[in-house]
């Protein structure tokens, strides 16, 4: 479609949030490469079931993905259900006529009959019409629980990936990765500062380094840690 249809309720959309730009390393490959050739045209998975605790990035990739049919200039719904107080299940409605809908913190969907019902078609539309289906969840996808059982099979059906906390190690060598990646420089000091004095928690970690780079272009200096001193004590 050439006019890219954006729809999202009660959710800011972060354009810097990319899958190139998540921290890659064995714990997160499986899900980065399955998430990828998710946003492929010719993708053989449809529907995608993201679960993990919170922190570990679910968000960030949600983003990531919306981001990348925006720019293939495809049509995309963002939904969340973690925050937001939505009113009816009609916000399901037509919704099978884009190329993605992503549904976050499915976890939290409202347990009542018309809402299932409503969720049910809505798969099975996106079945007939190609529409992709990307949900995050806090829970496994058994644990939801779903009185319709055939909303249930559904649902256990979706390919389902577990986004796990990585490694301490893996967290030192993915932020100088991450922050070389970006064209800057930092010591091994400041790595070790950064994990030491600072969430360790991925999401967190990410939101860092995107924040360090646009404190150190602003104040024109390179990642020192008075840098980073100076910029937390700002926020």
């Amino acid at each position: 479609m050439n006019n890219p249809k954006q729809l999202f309720l009660d959710v800011k959309i972060d354009k810097k949030k990319t899958l190139d730009s998540f921290i890659s390393c064995d714990s997160t490959k499986v899900v980065l490469r399955a998430l990828k050739e998710f946003c492929e045209e010719d993708s053989i998975n449809q529907f995608l079931f993201l679960w993990g605790k919170p922190g570990v990035g679910k968000n960030y990739l949600l983003h990531s993905v919306h981001q990348e049919f925006l720019l293939k200039e495809r049509t995309a719904a963002y939904i969340s259900f973690k925050k937001t107080n939505i009113s009816s299940e009609k916000i399901l409605d037509n919704l099978s006529t884009l190329d993605l809908i992503i549904l976050e913190g499915i976890e939290e969907y409202p347990l009542e009959d018309t809402w299932e019902v409503a969720f049910f078609n809505l798969i099975n539309q996106s079945r007939a019409t190609g529409t992709k289906i990307l949900c995050s969840s806090k829970k496994v996808a058994k644990s939801i629980d779903f009185s319709l059982p055939d909303l249930v099979s559904r649902v256990l059906s979706f390919s389902a990936f577990e986004l796990t906390d990585i490694k301490d190690e893996e967290k030192r060598e993915a932020l100088k990765n991450t922050i070389l990646r970006k064209g800057l420089n930092a010591d091994e000091n400041v790595i070790s500062y950064i994990l030491n004095h600072t969430s360790r928690g991925l999401t967190d970690l990410l939101t860092l380094i995107s924040d360090l780079d646009s404190f150190s272009l602003e104040k024109k200096r390179r990642i020192t840690i008075p840098l980073i001193k100076e910029m937390l004590s700002v926020n």
